[in-house]
């Protein structure tokens, strides 16, 4: 079963809008649920919440871990450090996101 991890990078002054959004389709054995730690390698989020589309047949979830940086100074070089960190383990940068309230 495809499970989509969705992992957000916040760093704006105030508010959401710079966003970043990371993606990874993972395969499991049984549906998520909140709650569930996933583990790969060095990586382990545990499962904030979970989304079913009816449409495409998927899930997607959000983890719980989402690096915040709102209201701080985030340079160009350290946030592509950061982003670079993610891609490099298999993570993708995404433009779009399936939840609204995010």
């Amino acid at each position: 079963m495809h499970v989509e991890v969705i992992k957000c990078i916040a760093y704006g002054p105030v508010n959401q809008e710079e966003n970043i959004f990371l993606h990874r389709v993972f395969d499991l054995p049984f549906a998520p649920f909140e709650g569930l730690k996933l583990v790969h390698g060095d990586w382990a989020e545990e499962v904030e919440s979970v989304e079913w589309d009816v449409e495409e047949q998927f899930f997607t979830c959000w983890t719980e871990y989402d690096e915040t940086y709102l209201g701080q100074f985030v340079d160009d070089d350290t946030l592509r450090t950061l982003v670079a960190t993610y891609t490099g383990s298999g993570w993708e940068e995404t433009e779009e996101h399936h939840d609204p309230d995010r």
